[in-house]
């Protein structure tokens, strides 16, 4: 089951299979171009970790 965290500001959405709080992620071919807030999930089976 997928997640959807999606940014206030701009509704940028990304699936992850767990997540919490408010988080934005830019991803572009599984690169993250920008983060901003914490968040702790797993994005396209590479771990992010909790920052």
């Amino acid at each position: 089951m997928k997640i959807v965290c999606t940014s206030k500001e701009n509704n940028i959405s990304v699936h992850f299979d767990y997540c919490e709080g408010f988080i934005i992620y830019e991803v572009e071919k599984g690169k993250i171009l920008k983060e901003d807030f914490k968040l702790r999930g797993n994005l396209y089976g590479k771990t992010i970790g909790l920052f």
